[in-house]
């Protein structure tokens, strides 16, 4: 007989499968930082606009998500795409993660540890070979699980996109690390935040960082935090004052010395709000 027991706190939501008094699955969901970007949802296409070569998708929340569409001119009929979307969407992704069991999971470590060996003895940097091992296993479990075309990628045809060590300066990677870092610390950029240290606030695409936290994190990481805060100033990725190279903000009341360093923002980006008379 198989249980599912709930348990709803205000800091999360945990939910606990139970076969024959065993744990079988547990899932937690954290309802104070919920995030949108990169998860899996089901919804229903309720707008085309071929003109921005988009779609407006339903998936429950209070506005429409934003799907990109690569080709709007093969796009006729706009409800039989939302039909066959709906038929369709969603079979895939079960069929991989119904796969996943222990042992495709010890698998997956060694096929991971195998291609993150051989990317990292080439001249690749060691971010962009963990990052392409992780695809190179997941496309190739997918292919076996899913496709079945045994024509999954392989490490010599990945290399052709992975930029070199050498063409990849101390600065440049310095940067990337702290914009990476700033992204995975996200909740200690919340002047609500209560329940952990603040690091700073990001403004208008500009991450004000507590000047000791920067210069720990960097150093951390093996970099040289002087140096990195030369190379940002003068390629114009962070606001100084005169001589120094840090602003002061007030945060939570206090006033702060902080690096004020840009975030990147893709070129394609688009905001759903600036569409949303489309709609």
């Amino acid at each position: 007989m198989k249980q599912i027991i709930v348990q709803s706190l205000v800091s999360s939501t945990q939910t606990a499968v139970i076969k024959g008094n065993k744990l079988v699955e547990l899932l937690i969901e954290d309802n104070i930082h919920k995030k949108t970007k990169s998860n899996i949802y089901r919804g229903i296409v309720k707008n085309i606009k071929p003109g921005i070569e988009a779609a407006f998708v339903d998936i429950g929340f209070e506005k429409m998500a934003y799907l990109p569409i690569k080709s709007s001119d093969n796009i006729k009929n706009g409800m039989e795409v939302t039909q066959s979307i709906k038929m369709n969407y969603g079979h895939a992704g079960r069929i991989f993660i119904e796969s996943l069991n222990d042992d495709v999971i010890a698998e997956a470590k060694e096929l991971y540890s195998k291609y993150y060996k051989e990317l990292s003895s080439g001249s690749t940097t060691e971010k962009q070979a963990m990052a392409a091992a992780m695809l190179l296993t997941a496309d190739e479990l997918a292919d076996r699980f899913v496709f079945k075309t045994e024509k999954h990628l392989t490490v010599s045809q990945i290399s052709e996109f992975l930029k070199s060590k050498a063409s990849v300066s101390a600065g440049e990677r310095g940067y990337s690390y702290m914009c990476d870092w700033v992204a995975m610390n996200s909740n200690k950029f919340r002047a609500d935040n209560e329940n952990s240290d603040v690091y700073g606030v990001i403004l208008d695409n500009w991450a004000y960082i507590n000047g000791a936290v920067f210069r720990k994190a960097v150093k951390d990481a093996g970099f040289d935090d002087r140096a990195l805060l030369s190379w940002l100033k003068t390629n114009g990725l962070i606001l100084t004052r005169g001589r120094n190279m840090t602003r002061g903000k007030r945060i939570n009341g206090v006033n702060v010395e902080c690096v004020v360093m840009k975030l990147p923002v893709g070129e394609d980006e688009i905001n759903i709000e600036d569409y949303e008379d489309l709609l």
